[in-house]
């Protein structure tokens, strides 16, 4: 037996980082198989990108690949395999930037002082 699937999602998302909108883009591809009785392979890809006004935010990926073999119904041996892939922009948001303004103010009056 041979199965596919896909999944996805797109909208408005939060950017929980610096605490505002941004638009996300999900998908999750999937495929199946089942060879024999004893016999599972399957593959799958999660990909999520958040963008605010065109610019990308935040990039992450997750690929898994699993093996079942089944000995009897009680036994089994299982293999997986995952790849991670995350990026994410730097910028110096408002709210970061002003963290890092009071931390150089604060090194610059402790010298002072």
């Amino acid at each position: 037996m041979f199965s596919f699937r896909l999944a996805g999602r797109a909208g408005d998302d939060v950017d929980h980082a610096n605490a505002r909108r941004a638009t996300l883009l999900s998908l999750q591809p999937s495929v199946e198989a089942r060879i024999g009785r004893h016999l599972n392979l399957s593959l799958s890809h999660s990909m999520r990108r958040l963008s605010r006004g065109g610019d990308e935010i935040r990039d992450a990926g997750l690929t898994q690949g699993q093996i079942v073999y089944h000995f009897t119904s009680r036994a089994l041996v299982r293999a997986i395999m995952q790849y991670q892939n995350r990026t994410a922009t730097r910028r110096c948001t408002a709210h970061l930037c002003s963290a890092r303004r009071r931390r150089s103010s604060r090194r610059s009056c402790s010298r002072t002082g």
